[in-house]
């Protein structure tokens, strides 16, 4: 009756209205599974299932074979049959829980629709894109349509530390493991970030972080632990600032100069190259990334120094003091681009040799009449540093032979009636300031027959002077030093000079003239006569014509050679003639190796003297004399409205 009313079919144990039932159904019915699932219509009573629905059923409960319709059902419209989810042991009823390659149906428009790893993008696009709709971290960035939820806000799909939701948050990807907040991390990373290089400096990232180095900031790292190939960026880069690029840059991470050492002969300019082992770059390097500049700031060298930007090379000439010692030079290089600039300080270390002596053989003749060789000099043709020696450069030494002897000055004198024939002897000249630097040479000198007397040519030749109304000695004047004997200029001991003065003019006895002070302006004539020593009657006479121009009435300014600060009034202080007349004057004195031992300005020949003793940086106490020896001197001035410096040797002694 109540089927008829419900329109089921009273025939048909599967055709009713569940709700409707009013009598207790059959054993037959309550074994039977209407709806195929697998569950019997009693057991879905109990579990208050709908034994009409397939897919409306408590899995666990099946307890009889379900149907093939059933098997071939999808309840979950996940694209996999609910045969083979029960096969593979997944939830036929959850549309998330599949294994995706057994999918072996069209999924549902609504498993479509949903994101069941919770990226943001829907299950049907991530199958159009070729990602993994179960994988919170396989997904097209540019398909997300939908909130990113669940799982995939929690995991860390780059494996850089960062959850996903901090690096939304923090705008960074959290697909690229390189792109985060370093302070933001707070899992663990992955094996694969531990093992790559973000800031290519060529230390791991994980490396970095026990170093307490910044994985992201390429130049914060440690050197030793770099164990990569650092990327073609970093190598670009420039972390010191120096203007030398990290690829070329013995220290990437320090602005470094380093030491050089450098050779020299005595007075003979080197040049180093000082930044080929440093930083920095020479300004002509095409990869100089800056403006580089050289400075000297210290250093005891006092020669000639400079230095090229462009090439990097300094160039150094020692003077004659710094011989056969070491020098240094202090400098500073600098990248100028930066502000303020970064710069570097080395020393330069110069060992500068000895001064080349070089004592050269002599050939001269004379006779058997003896007496000095006229113009007889060994010391002529011997060099300093290849200079010919001045007198005040060496010591003369020799022992005299039966024969011949060598003069203080050089010169030779053959003993009276020595027998024709060739004589030899040997000399030594020793450089003053180094006694040990030395050299000999051998003197070889012909005497052929003598003459006798008045055989010898002597020849007085006239002269002419000029010099002014102030008087005083004609500097560098000597009648003799034109007149000669046997065609060779005379000697000092070859000649007798004589001459009568007049009020005018005087001839002095080493034939320098001197000139009346107050003589008026014009031109005078004096005349003198030389008598051959070794023949008194063989003599000549000559005139000098002296030109006497208007003088300025100052003395002549002359530094005094000798000091000899023994009490004993004589050369007991440095004596500069005219001194009155040089105009804020310096003075500074140097021993041997170049430290000054003596400085002082004004200086006066009364109570403002170089007296022998120390007013200088030296090892010697201001109270203590100088040791006796060569010092070098620099006389600085001004006068008449110029600029003067005048330099030399003196000689202090006992």
């Amino acid at each position: 009756e109540k089927e008829k009313e419900d329109k089921t079919d009273p025939f048909d144990p599967c055709d009713l209205i569940l709700a409707h039932q009013n009598c207790s159904p059959s054993s037959d019915w309550k074994k039977s599974d209407c709806d195929g699932d697998g569950v019997t219509n009693e057991k879905e009573k109990e579990d208050k299932t709908d034994p009409f629905d397939p897919c409306d059923l408590i899995l666990a409960h099946q307890n009889c074979s379900p149907s093939s319709d059933w098997k071939k059902s999808d309840c979950d419209g996940d694209g996999v049959t609910n045969e083979k989810e029960k096969e593979d042991k997944t939830d036929p009823f959850d549309p998330c829980d599949l294994i995706l390659a057994h999918q072996n149906c069209s999924p549902s428009l609504e498993w479509k629709k949903s994101d069941c790893d919770g990226d943001g993008v829907p299950n049907g696009k991530e199958k159009d894109d070729k990602t993994d709709p179960l994988d919170p971290c396989s997904y097209n960035p540019a398909s997300i349509t939908l909130p990113q939820t669940g799982a995939y806000l929690t995991a860390d799909c780059d494996g850089d530390g960062v959850p996903n939701e901090t690096e939304g948050e923090d705008g960074t990807d959290p697909l690229d493991p390189c792109e985060f907040v370093l302070a933001h991390q707070t899992v663990p990373t992955t094996v694969d970030w531990n093992e790559l290089d973000c800031d290519g400096d060529g230390v791991p990232n994980d490396k970095e972080k026990e170093d307490g180095t910044d994985p992201l900031d390429p130049c914060s790292y440690n050197p030793e632990s770099v164990t990569l190939p650092p990327s073609a960026e970093w190598e670009s880069l420039d972390c010191d600032n120096d203007g030398n690029p990290n690829v070329t840059d013995p220290d990437p991470l320090v602005a470094t100069a380093r030491d050089d050492f450098g050779s020299t002969p005595a007075m003979t300019e080197v040049v180093i190259d000082i930044l080929t082992n440093d930083d920095y770059l020479p300004n002509n390097d095409p990869t100089n990334l800056g403006v580089t500049s050289l400075a000297i700031i210290g250093g005891t060298a006092i020669g000639s120094v400079s230095m090229d930007a462009d090439t990097g090379l300094l160039t150094y000439i020692p003077i004659a003091s710094e011989s056969n010692s070491s020098v240094t030079l202090v400098y500073q290089v600098c990248n100028t681009s930066p502000d303020p600039s970064v710069c570097a300080s080395a020393t330069v270390t110069i060992e500068i040799g000895a001064n080349t002596l070089d004592a050269m053989d002599d050939d001269f003749s004379g006779t058997t009449d003896g007496g000095t060789i006229p113009g007889s000099n060994v010391m002529s043709n011997d060099t300093l540093n290849g200079v010919p020696v001045g007198p005040g450069d060496v010591v003369l030494t020799s022992v005299p032979t039966d024969e011949l002897t060598i003069n203080e000055d050089g010169s030779i004198t053959i003993t009276p009636g020595t027998p024709e024939g060739t004589y030899t002897m040997e000399y030594t000249i020793c450089e003053v300031t180094d006694p040990a630097n030395c050299d000999s040479a051998t003197v070889t000198v012909t005497v052929g027959p003598g003459s006798g007397t008045g055989g010898n040519t002597l020849d007085a030749v006239d002269d002419d002077f000029s010099g002014t109304t102030d008087g005083g000695t004609i500097p560098g004047s000597n009648v003799l030093s034109n007149d000669t004997l046997n065609g060779v200029p005379v000697g000092p001991d070859d000649v007798v000079l004589t001459s009568v003065p007049t009020d005018e003019l005087t001839i002095n006895e080493d034939g320098g003239i001197t000139i009346t002070p107050g003589t008026p302006e014009g031109t005078y004539t004096i005349e003198y006569t030389i008598c051959e020593v070794a023949d008194p009657a063989n003599c000549d006479s000559a005139t000098v014509s002296v030109v006497v121009e208007e003088g300025d009435g100052e003395e002549k300014i002359e530094v005094n050679q000798l000091v000899t600060p023994n009490g004993d009034g004589k050369n007991d202080f440095l004596f500069i003639r005219g001194v009155e007349n040089a105009k804020n004057n310096t003075l500074q004195i140097f021993n041997r190796w170049g430290v000054a031992v003596y400085k002082g300005n004004g200086y006066n020949n009364q109570n403002n003297i170089f007296d022998g003793r120390s007013k200088g940086r030296s090892t010697v106490a201001g109270s203590d004399y100088l040791p006796a020896g060569v010092y070098y001197y620099i006389f600085q001035y001004e006068n008449k409205q110029r600029n003067i410096t005048d330099s030399g040797y003196i000689y202090v002694s006992k």
